[in-house]
């Protein structure tokens, strides 16, 4: 392997070896610290090395996706030697679900290739980026190749690196990733590691006593059946909720508050400031969405709509109009093709994203919808899609066409409540849509399946071949296929004698890990809101 070969002049110039020296080296953890905390805007763009990482240009000093590693050498006393990391250098070993034989164990070296001054050519199985994580490492803290190896020396000198989730691709659960520092003293190879877990969490956000709750925190087991306390300061009900590009989770609650959780600790939630120059506050915040820059858009009761805009990693409040909604309605918006649209009533509304301005809103009626009501708004490839009255339409620029637009839509003609797409980047085949409706009966279905431009069909346990029923308000779908329905009283034969606020599903499509109709309890009240986020944490 050539990045094992290191030129014995840098190892002879830099360590003095001696025998019955101490090997003290350890290597910590700083959940929510990112790159940009130091280098602001790093390897953004294309270099002779690397390729561009896009998110970094914004990407603030703190993320739920980022965390920092620290290499120190402790040894002291007469005979500690100084170190430098060798052989395979920096490793991460992690279990994918998405290989074909099942739950497949990969271990690769990481470097950043820009950083070293060395081409990708130059090793073998060797990568900045593996999965969705990728490594940062402007200090050469593990490079083991080129003129720009480190040596890390005696009494505590230490060097950061990062790690980055740099898209959300996982399901929701709880993965460990195993990273090991392989290094040398002079006179014998050692390693150090460190696990760091990627929690992939549920967020949901109601009307309930903890106003905000989410899976998987603060536990090791990849379990999704419970919830637990968001940690949020949030004191009201909470009617909406988004993530933005850099893993950060906003809520919206019944008063005007906003609140952001930026990951550096299970608590670290801030509020957006209310008053002059910021958000009013005293109105509901209705929905919420964000775009791919990091920019987060909202609406308030009052049809005031909101951008929450990153500048130079500040993030600052630009009112953008106000539309003729009424609240007593649903509302929804999306980001598409540089053009936000909110749906109320059965009105869609827009605003140009092109340039942000008191008047980028349009006060009028943008389109008008198909049915008697748009109950819920959600994009797919450059357009947007309702779900309505009677079933699910898509705008193709011009006019609505049903889906599927090949006859009979398989739906039973009550109130389609909610929609979900899923299309994510480990995916090939058709897109589907999932529709969520309500039903009394426990024998009805109350989630649909459509893919092909096939007819909607009810959405059946892999195994148990079962539906799901209740009331649903909220359908979502995670990064592997797994769906999410959120309401009341949901029960199915998957789990006999039993109701729950949230039931999932998840179906063998792109992974090989299914499972049938699951509660996830811990919770009592009304569901206003999900989300899907992703974080890297030491525990």
């Amino acid at each position: 392997m050539k990045k094992q070969i290191i030129a014995v002049s840098i190892l002879v110039g830099a360590i003095y070896g001696c025998s019955q020296t101490p090997n003290s080296i350890s290597l910590s953890a700083a959940q929510g610290q990112c790159v940009t905390g130091t280098n602001p805007g790093y390897e953004s763009t294309a270099t002779t090395y690397s390729a561009a990482f896009p998110m970094n240009a914004n990407l603030p000093s703190t993320s739920p996706y980022c965390i920092a590693l620290t290499l120190t050498n402790n040894n002291s006393g007469q005979n500690a030697n100084n170190i430098q990391v060798n052989g395979y250098g920096f490793t991460m070993s992690y279990i994918s679900a998405y290989s074909p034989s099942g739950n497949t164990t990969y271990t690769a070296s990481m470097i950043d290739f820009n950083a070293a001054g060395v081409s990708s050519s130059s090793f073998s199985n060797t990568y900045q980026q593996i999965s969705n994580i990728a490594l940062f490492d402007p200090n050469n803290c593990v490079t083991t190749l080129g003129p720009n190896v480190r040596t890390l020396y005696t009494n505590g000198n230490s060097c950061t690196f990062y790690v980055q989730i740099v898209n959300e691709s996982m399901p929701v659960g709880v993965y460990p990733l195993n990273f090991s520092v392989n290094y040398t003293n002079g006179n014998a190879n050692y390693s150090v590691g460190t696990t760091i877990n990627e929690r992939s969490n549920l967020y949901v956000g109601g009307s309930f006593p903890q106003n905000v709750v989410l899976t998987n925190a603060q536990n090791t087991s990849p379990t999704i059946n419970t919830f637990v306390s968001a940690n949020s300061p949030e004191s009201y009900s909470v009617k909406s909720m988004t993530r933005d590009a850099f893993g950060n989770v906003y809520t919206g609650d019944i008063f005007g508050n906003v609140y952001k959780y930026t990951g550096e600790s299970i608590s670290s939630w801030y509020q957006i400031p209310n008053g002059t120059g910021s958000l009013p506050g005293g109105a509901s915040i209705l929905a919420m969405t964000a775009d791919t820059l990091g920019n987060v858009y909202l609406i308030t009761a009052l049809g005031q709509v909101y951008q929450l805009q990153y500048t130079s990693f500040s993030l600052e409040v630009n009112y953008m109009g106000t539309t003729s909604i009424n609240s007593t309605y649903p509302t929804s918006m999306q980001v598409v093709s540089n053009q936000l649209y909110i749906s109320n009533n059965n009105n869609v509304y827009n605003c140009s994203l092109t340039t942000i301005s008191s008047t980028s809103c349009n006060p009028t009626v943008y389109i008008t919808g198909p049915d008697t009501v748009i109950n819920q708004l959600v994009s797919s490839v450059n357009t947007f899609n309702i779900a309505g009255a009677t079933g699910v339409w898509a705008y193709n620029g011009g006019d609505w066409v049903p889906i599927p637009n090949s006859g009979a839509t398989g739906l039973p003609g009550l109130p389609v409540n909610s929609i979900a797409y899923f299309n994510n980047v480990n995916f090939t085949g058709s897109p589907f849509w999932y529709a969520g409706i309500s039903q009394i009966e426990s024998n009805q279905p109350s989630v649909y399946i459509e893919s092909g431009n096939a007819a909607f069909i009810p959405l059946l346990s892999p195994s148990g071949q079962n539906i799901v029923s209740g009331t649903v308000s909220n359908v979502i779908v995670d990064n592997a296929q797994g769906v999410f329905v959120g309401g009341t009283s949901l029960q199915s034969n998957d789990y006999p004698g039993q109701t729950a606020p949230v039931a999932y599903l998840i179906s063998p499509t792109i992974s090989t890990a299914s499972s049938e109709w699951t509660p996830i309890t811990g919770i009592s009240g009304t569901i206003n809101a999900m989300q899907t986020a992703s974080q890297l944490t030491p525990y």
